[in-house]
This record gives structure tokens, sequence and C-alpha cells, in this order.
């Protein structure tokens, strides 16, 4: 149900099921109602990511990426499959992707667009597949080891600090994983298409809804 609206929407291969739980089948227009629509992108996005290899991890192995994607108010992260792995073999680098899916209005041509934010984020998992933090590395490996992480995750150089993470991250990561995406199908049926136009943008706080 998207937020500050009175209707409960379903979707999707099945949705005929519902026809017999009191739901009604509608047509609607998908730009008028662009949170409903948003949230089908981006569950269109995570199963072309699905089929692409990549994985996510459960904070609880008894909830589904939707429920994950209700507690994240419309934000899923989703990992490489292969990690990295440090050279004393104590600490995987899982790299991946913060996704959400925003709307914005143009008053110039009062149309309405959809665009996709992309993070790098990374999870780091020792042997076990335990999550690790920076602290625990140190204190449980040493310093060597958070170092050469750093270096995996392109903050540092053999020189000292990486001035041009910033532009390596959306180069050699950001663009070539949304070129990939290029074609989703929608959870309705239909066909998007994702083009790869980067722009900087601002978000409000954490607890801000984007979705």
């Amino acid at each position: 149900m998207p937020q500050r609206s009175n209707k409960i929407y379903g979707y999707g291969p099945e949705m005929s099921w519902l026809l017999n739980k009191g739901f009604s089948l509608d047509r609607i227009n998908l730009h008028e109602i662009p949170r409903l629509t948003g949230r089908m992108i981006l569950e269109g996005i995570i199963n072309k990511a699905m089929q692409m290899g990549f994985v996510f991890f459960k904070f609880n192995q008894n909830v589904d990426i939707y429920q994950i994607l209700d507690k994240n108010r419309g934000r899923l992260k989703i990992f490489k499959r292969r990690p990295e792995v440090t050279s004393d073999y104590k600490v995987r680098v899982f790299i991946g992707y913060d996704l959400r899916v925003i709307f914005l209005r143009d008053p110039m041509e009062n149309r309405l667009n959809f665009g996709l934010v992309v993070d790098i984020t990374y999870s780091l998992r020792d042997e076990k597949d335990r999550p690790l933090n920076y602290r625990a590395i140190v204190l449980e490996f040493g310093p060597h080891t958070l170092r050469e992480i750093r270096q995996i995750q392109r903050d540092l150089i053999p020189t000292g600090i990486n001035r041009e993470v910033s532009r390596q991250r959306l180069n050699e990561d950001i663009i070539p994983f949304v070129e990939q995406l290029s074609k989703i199908e929608l959870p309705c049926g239909l066909e998007a298409r994702i083009t790869s136009e980067p722009c900087r943008i601002i978000l409000g706080d954490k607890d801000e809804v984007v979705w």
C-alpha cells in the first residue's frame, strides 16, 4: 500500500488469486500513482539483478525480499555473489549496490521522471559468514588487513588516500551495473528501459520516504 493511500494494490503473475480475497480488477495510470510505480520499478530491477547473479543478505531467515523493502522503506542492498578475499583469507569483501527509486516532476515539461539511486556498499564477513566492522577487523586481524580491505573498497591506494574514488566508483562500478540492467520487466507485465545518464542528487535524512 503506497503511503498516503487508502488502497492496497496487488500485482504479479498470480494476481488472479486475489480476486478470491475481495480484490477487484482495475485499470490505473501508473503516472498517477508514482509511489506504486516506483515500487514496481524497484522490484523489476531487483528481479533482473537476481538473474544477473546478485544476492542479498537477510537480517532474518524468515523474511522475504518484499518484507525487507517494507522495513527499509523501499531500499535494498544487493551484492555480487563472489567476494574479494584478503591475502590472509580472513575477511571476505562483498561488493554491492544500495538501490532505491525516486520520482521527480519536471516543471518545465510537466512530466514525471523516475530515477534509480545507486550507491556502492560493502558487506564484510569472516570465514564463518559473520558480519564484521572496521573495529572488529583491527582487533581480530590487525591494521594491515583493514588497510587491504580499504584498498579493495578503493578508499586507499598504495601511496595513500584515493582522491579519485568517487569518479572511479561511478565509471567502473555504477555505470556498468546500470547498463547491464538496460531493460526490465515490471511485476505487472509491462516492460521498462533504464538509461545510464548519471546525475548528482542530494537526498534528505535517513527517515525520508523516497518511494
